[in-house]
This record gives structure tokens, C-alpha cells and sequence, in this order.
């Protein structure tokens, strides 16, 4: 095997902990403006240990009338949304990867999440991130596994233009499907591990994962890249 979990985790530990706050503060903002933590709820009453759902109609007029008054809004927000993902989050979340990439090797500063903005190929960046946001998207119509599959086969994509802005996008789908060939099960099983970090970040209300398992999942999924990057090479005989 390329790598072990435990090998990958204890680097990334070890590197989270020697630029600690600066690799807080950086997934905070890729977490806020990147990857999100946001989604609908229900909320339900209890009494008397039972759940009390709101009445159908009522609920319905609800909605009916919420649309009515702000649909417009939601229509418009969405938009802006979409288009902030396309030209800004996608950039910024090479940027992430170059920062925690760079923080493997030493401390960086977080300046490093624009580094998207500032390297003079923005345009390749959003235009092959976008593609990969596409693709993984029509491969999710399927069904579910085929854009699971693909999502993993991709995933080196942003890390590659991170490390190459210059890299086509031929190239970039083309490297990352390349390095995660026989690789994608070994990185669900990486992903998988960190599950009950998370549990406990959601019992925590967002604390552990604000001030440990998130960066720490990043400096571990950049750990991940480091290593099929260094594979990729010695195959080619560079």
C-alpha cells in the first residue's frame, strides 16, 4: 500500500500542531464559505414525550404564503449563490489546498487561501473548477454511487491546480483519475475515520471541529495528495 491511514494522520497532526491557530482560522473560513454546514430543519414540539408535527394545510399555506412574499428573494439569493461558488469559493478552495499543502512542510501564512486570485491562471482555475462541479453532478443523476465514484476520482483536481495553475483542464482530470486509480476505496475508509470526530463536533455544537477535526482533516487530506503525488512521479521516472 502507497500510505496508511495512521502514517497520513499522524503527519497531519503533526503539522496542524506547529501552525495551529493559522490552520484553525483557515478551515473556519473554507468551512464557512466553501464547503458550508447548512441545511434545512425541522422543527417539531414535544409533549408529553410525543412529537408534534404541524397540521398538513396549515403548513402548506405557510410555505404558500412564504413563497409568495419571498420567493423572489430566495430566487435571487440562490443566483448570487451559484455565481459566488463558480467565480470565488471554487478559487478559494484551491487556495485552501495550496495553504495546507505548503503547511505539510512548514508553518504558512493564511494569506495562502488567494493564492487562486493572485497566480495569474484565475481563469483556468474557475473554468476547470466548474467542470468538476459539473461532471460529478450529471454523473449524481445516474444515481447516487456512479457520483460518489467519480467525486473520489476527481478529488486530487483542486489540489493540482494548487500545486500547477497552468495545468490544463485535460490534464488536471486526466492526473487526478490517473492518481486515484485504485485509490478511492483506501480514501473512503480516510474519510470514513473521521466520523466520529465529527459526532463528537456535533455534539459539541461546532466546537471540536471549529478548534481540532476539521483543520485536521485537511491537513490530512493534503497529507493524501503529498503521498499519490510522490507515486504519480516515481511511476513516470521523474
Amino acid at each position: 500500500m502507497l500510505w496508511t491511514r495512521s502514517q497520513l494522520k499522524w503527519q497531519a497532526k503533526n503539522a496542524f500542531k506547529k501552525n495551529y491557530w493559522r490552520c484553525v482560522l483557515a478551515a473556519l473560513i473554507l468551512g464557512l464559505l466553501v464547503y458550508g454546514a447548512g441545511g434545512a430543519r425541522l422543527n417539531v414540539d414535544v409533549k408529553n414525550g410525543q412529537m408534534l408535527l404541524p397540521d398538513p394545510e396549515r403548513a402548506a399555506r405557510m410555505i404558500q404564503t412564504f413563497l409568495q412574499r419571498f420567493g423572489g428573494f430566495l430566487a435571487a439569493g440562490s443566483f448570487l449563490g451559484i455565481i459566488l461558488g463558480i467565480f470565488v469559493f471554487s478559487v478559494l478552495e484551491v487556495g485552501g489546498c495550496r495553504f495546507f499543502i505548503e503547511n505539510g512542510f512548514g508553518p504558512v501564512s493564511v494569506d495562502r487561501l488567494l493564492h487562486g486570485f493572485r497566480n495569474g491562471n484565475y481563469w483556468n482555475i474557475v473554468a476547470t473548477q466548474f467542470f468538476r462541479g459539473l461532471f460529478t453532478f450529471l454523473w449524481s443523476l445516474l444515481f447516487i454511487i456512479p457520483g460518489i465514484v467519480k467525486a473520489y476520482q476527481y478529488r486530487m483536481i483542486p489540489y493540482l491546480l494548487a500545486d500547477d495553475p497552468k495545468l490544463t483542464q485535460d490534464a488536471a482530470f486526466a492526473i487526478s483519475k490517473e492518481m486515484m486509480t485504485g485509490q478511492k476505496w483506501d480514501a473512503f475508509v480516510l474519510d470514513l475515520s473521521f466520523i466520529g470526530w465529527n459526532i463528537l463536533s456535533a455534539a459539541s455544537f461546532g466546537l471540536v471541529g471549529l478548534f481540532w477535526s476539521n483543520p485536521y482533516q485537511h491537513a490530512t487530506n493534503a497529507e493524501l495528495y503529498n503521498a499519490l503525488k510522490t507515486e504519480y512521479f516515481r511511476r513516470r521516472g521523474a
